[in-house]
């Protein structure tokens, strides 16, 4: 028996022989930290979309008047674009400027934009915000672990907890590198589409609405960040707490809905030991997964 298990098997004997234990109950399932998922996507939202966007508000109402002129002096525009094409015939109408250059006007808008977003933003800042929810989803982690063990062997988890290594600064560290590159998607996005709208002879109203749409996909790479990192985090903290304790198993459970994954479907209620993860990761570890680990604890209850 791993020199773990043993421990924490002493420690229950320990405070067995202190007084009774609570009943055993049967082990209820875990919650997931679906809260913080959706907290830490509001506060990357806030601090990285939204500002990326306000960054870039003042230049995108410049480029959609830029090209609106454009395409008047084209006479391609219709609506209030046909009045604001016959208001300037009494005057000498402007001349198309050379191929090329307005884009490249508005690109070095965009890039003027980006300048200004990266020079106000902090990863010090963004640091403290990844570590507040990695620290949220450490006591989430350790709660259903505790309530688990309380209903199984009567022993709660801060009686059986050795001190861990601290691993959410690592962790927030990687999600500031993961987190930075959606303004910088956001911006290449921008870059492409002035490009395209230019060459294409695009609508400045089409223009306008797919700046609209280029943020809402940054929001929804931050949402996917936030979703994933959140649950991977779950999934680590619950491995290593389980480890410490000298469990070797789990049975691995979803949340049995029809998002869940068809290879992930087929391992509900399936023991997985953790020295042998599947091919793709333990549960909660891979992309987006929502699945979790319960603990085998069969092996210490019949020590005890």
């Amino acid at each position: 028996m791993p020199l773990r298990a043993r421990r924490t098997i002493s420690l229950i004997r320990l405070l067995r022989a202190a007084g009774p234990l609570p009943r055993r109950r049967r082990m209820p399932r875990q919650q997931q930290p679906d809260g913080i998922r959706l907290a830490y996507f509001n506060a990357l939202d806030d601090a990285v979309c939204a500002r990326a966007r306000a960054a870039f508000s003042r230049e995108s109402h410049v480029i959609i008047a830029d090209l609106r002129d454009l395409r008047a002096a084209q006479g391609k525009l219709d609506g209030d674009g046909r009045a604001l094409a016959a208001r300037r015939q009494d005057a000498d109408p402007p001349k198309p400027p050379p191929p090329g250059s307005q884009s490249a006007h508005a690109r070095r808008a965009i890039d003027h934009a980006a300048s200004r977003f990266a020079a106000a933003f902090h990863p010090k800042e963004l640091h403290a915000v990844a570590r507040r929810f990695g620290e949220a989803t450490d006591k989430h982690s350790r709660r259903e672990l505790d309530k688990q063990l309380r209903a199984a062997v009567g022993v709660g988890l801060g009686q059986l907890e050795r001190p861990a290594t601290d691993k959410i600064d690592e962790w927030a560290a990687e999600n500031v590198d993961l987190i930075v590159t959606v303004p910088d998607r956001y911006f290449d996005r921008l870059r492409l589409d002035v490009e395209d709208a230019y060459g294409s002879g695009m609508h400045p109203d089409t223009l306008a609405a797919q700046f609209e749409a280029d943020y809402e996909v940054s929001r929804t790479d931050a949402r996917r960040i936030a979703r994933d990192q959140i649950g991977k985090l779950n999934g680590q903290l619950n491995q290593a707490r389980q480890e410490a304790l000298g469990v070797t198993g789990y049975t691995w459970r979803t949340v049995r809905d029809n998002r869940v994954r068809n290879d992930h479907v087929d391992r509900e209620g399936q023991h997985f030991e953790w020295s042998d993860p599947p091919e793709d990761g333990h549960a909660g570890t891979p992309v987006m997964c929502r699945c979790w680990a319960d603990p085998d604890i069969d092996g210490l209850l019949a020590a005890l």
